[in-house]
């Protein structure tokens, strides 16, 4: 992979909205992702408050969205670790496996996590009645007694 413009590091929301915008600018845009399905948004089994969602839909259908939108716009999409950064006139990322991959620019998205000591039972019901956020999750339980 030769003669980037853009190495994205992160495709979730961000990375891929991003990455698409600049490829519709005639940019050679490579995203670079560990897990593109694992990540905050991916890992929802159900959004329904996301800008311009009419209808609900699970995190992992989001970011198939997104990267199908971003191949249809000419976005490359790798999958693989950042291990290593290296500046310089053209910035180097050096990915899991021994890869290096220059460009002309970089662009870090690598977006944020949730972070939890994990109750027991915690993870099998995320989602399923277990909620980190209150705000956006309680209407969905408003019909129910907690």
């Amino acid at each position: 992979m030769q003669n980037i413009d853009v190495i994205v590091i992160g495709g979730g929301t961000s990375g891929c909205s991003a990455a698409t915008l600049l490829a519709r600018n005639k940019r050679k845009i490579l995203v670079i992702d560990a897990a593109p399905r694992d990540g905050f948004l991916g890992s929802l089994r159900n959004v329904s408050y996301f800008p311009g969602l009419t209808d609900s839909a699970s995190g992992e259908e989001l970011v198939n969205r997104f990267r199908k939108q971003g191949e249809q716009s000419g976005v490359q999409f790798k999958q693989g670790r950042v291990e290593k950064i290296a500046e310089g006139e053209h910035p180097q990322v050096a990915v899991q496996g021994g890869e290096r991959i220059n460009a002309r620019a970089l662009l870090i998205a690598s977006g944020a996590a949730l972070r939890t000591n994990y109750l027991h039972g915690e993870r099998e019901f995320h989602g399923r009645g277990v909620s980190h956020d209150a705000y956006v999750d309680g209407p969905i339980f408003s019909h129910r007694t907690v």
